[in-house]
């Protein structure tokens, strides 16, 4: 880290010839002296958690860099958004900022952000995939870098499944079986909560049809398309797969009335605290039909870190930016809370620290062995969700058709992409 700070500093040649061969406290002193002082803030969301162990790592940095000082943005991730979406505007962000992939394409024409390209000798890019830098590139200019990747992913509570001599499920039509069974005795065996279903329908309908449900903001879905999302999602009500919208619970977790569920990876441990003692999730095989042309089966960067186009000190802001994504001292305080680093130096440290393991590491294998796409931020309109519910609660609810609801809820679609 040395090494990189002395290349940024226009040290004399004289004070450079008096370093030459002295002790590494002479040239600390020397910086010290030289270095004009830096304030740099970085925003991030989170828990308590999260908060302790970023501000430790700030605090390392800080010791690396004596003349670098960050202030501190940090709170729930709705008053981070909130906060952040109006310092956005007002053009005042912080200097580096944790933000997520979809907002990013929604406010960025490539020059929203700072070109990270432009600190390339500060901020180690060598680490990361040209998939991983093409994640926060637009128009050339990398606005942002993941700091890990998202997927869904089936998860199942296989103390559940053995008491009832089922096998993890591998397919739709073995899903559609276990639930047969289990929900004779008021169990289900996915929770599948509302932006989670719209996911599992319009997969399903991927592996069907062949079709992409968005090509480059283009919807390729017909209204016959959508009726047999609708059709499907309420196969899985019938076999008692899942509860419907409005009666499904999450709470249901700590009593055993759900034995599986999908959902971000990420979150994964958050459900799993749920779970009654004992039990834990186990991963489950990603259904694909047979002959499918696509899995349906998408990523995304869990969460990026950009810094601001409007930063006064872009090279110690990349300082901060390369210490969050590559540096030992964040990878050990870190570990994968926020997913397996994409960083492969960072991967390295957590190996040798035996901290590549669990559900999470798992199921970034299995998208390793699968076939997976980079989601569209189309996918994750909350109108377009949130017609799914109103769709499906007007056929159970209000005795709607599935052809009239289906109609009504593609042109939500339509009119959202």
């Amino acid at each position: 880290m040395k090494k990189r700070l002395f290349s940024m500093l226009l040290i004399p040649a004289m004070v450079v010839g008096l370093l030459t061969g002295c002790a590494s406290n002479v040239q600390e002193i020397t910086l010290k002296e030289e270095k004009k002082q830096v304030v740099l803030e970085l925003g991030w969301w989170g828990n308590d958690p999260r908060h302790v162990y970023t501000i430790e790592a700030v605090e390392k940095f800080e010791d690396l860099y004596p003349y670098i000082k960050v202030n501190l943005d940090y709170g729930e991730f709705s008053n981070y958004e909130t906060r952040w979406n109006i310092k956005m505007k007002a053009g005042i962000e912080p200097d580096v900022m944790q933000i997520n992939y979809s907002w990013m394409k929604n406010v960025s024409d490539g020059s929203a952000f700072y070109d990270i390209n432009q600190v390339n000798t500060v901020m180690d890019l060598s680490t990361f995939s040209d998939t991983d830098i093409s994640y926060g590139t637009i128009n050339n200019s990398l606005n942002a870098l993941p700091i890990a990747l998202n997927t869904k992913s089936f998860l199942y509570d296989k103390e559940v499944l053995d008491a009832y001599g089922i096998d993890l499920p591998k397919t739709w039509d073995d899903i559609l079986a276990a639930g047969d069974i289990l929900s004779k005795d008021g169990i289900y065996i996915l929770d599948l909560e509302l932006s989670t279903a719209w996911f599992v329908v319009e997969s399903y309908l991927e592996q069907e049809t062949g079709k992409e449900f968005v090509t480059d903001g283009k919807l390729n879905l017909t209204k016959e398309d959508v009726e047999e999302m609708l059709t499907f999602y309420l196969s899985l009500v019938e076999h008692g797969v899942t509860q419907d919208f409005s009666t499904r619970d999450a709470n249901h977790f700590s009593d055993g009335t759900y034995a599986g569920t999908v959902l971000w990876v990420t979150d994964a441990q958050r459900y799993q605290d749920m779970l009654p003692d004992g039990h834990k999730f186990t991963v489950g095989s990603y259904p694909v039909l047979s002959g499918a042309s696509r899995t349906g089966r998408y990523t995304k960067p869990a969460t990026m870190y950009a810094i601001s186009k409007n930063t006064s000190y872009p090279e110690e802001a990349a300082l901060l930016l390369n210490f969050l994504l590559n540096s030992e001292e964040m990878a050990v305080l870190q570990k994968t809370e926020k997913g397996v680093p994409e960083s492969s130096k960072q991967r390295e440290v957590l190996e040798k620290e035996g901290a590549l393991e669990g559900i999470l590491y798992e199921s970034v294998q299995q998208m390793d062995e699968q076939e997976y796409y980079l989601i569209d931020p189309n996918y994750e309109n909350n109108t377009i969700r949130d017609g799914l519910k109103s769709a499906v609660d007007s056929i159970l609810y209000n005795n709607v058709s599935v052809e009239e609801a289906a109609e009504t809820y593609y042109q939500v679609i339509v009119d959202n992409t």
